[in-house]
């Protein structure tokens, strides 16, 4: 048996490769020079071709839906990669925004620190006028 449909596309790859090469380079180097003979070989392969299709009908839809899903899946890969070459300056822009702001909410959080570690120091100067009156 061929087993299942991803199974039988390999299977079926190296069929058609053996069918289309069992002589080697030497046998279409003299096919090249009898056309008769030469025509008579393209007509074999062509029913061979055929006849595999009409056998192995459900392998040549799966082979034909999987190419159209890896061009889909392609385009939607050159969609997403221009996509984010056009954006890539705003992002970096945002990011040193980004960058900036966390700086300033730091500084900001360390002057609050520092103004809830001297909190009782700066009530105590601010008591020093009103003991003076």
């Amino acid at each position: 048996g061929w087993g299942s449909v991803e199974g039988r596309l390999g299977q079926l790859g190296v069929y058609f490769f053996s069918r289309l090469f069992p002589l080697g380079f030497v046998v279409m180097n003299s096919f090249i020079k009898e056309p008769e003979r030469l025509a008579a070989e393209g007509q074999r392969l062509h029913n061979e071709l055929v006849q595999a299709s009409l056998e192995h009908y459900p392998v040549f839809i799966k082979c034909a839906q999987s190419s159209f899903q890896a061009m889909g899946a392609m385009q939607n890969c050159r969609s997403i990669t221009s996509h984010l070459c056009k954006n890539v300056d705003a992002l970096e822009k945002g990011c040193h925004a980004f960058a900036e702001t966390g700086n300033q909410w730091k500084a900001g959080r360390s002057q609050a620190a520092h103004l809830i570690n001297n909190h009782s120091k700066l009530l105590e100067l601010l008591e020093v006028p009103q003991l003076l009156e």
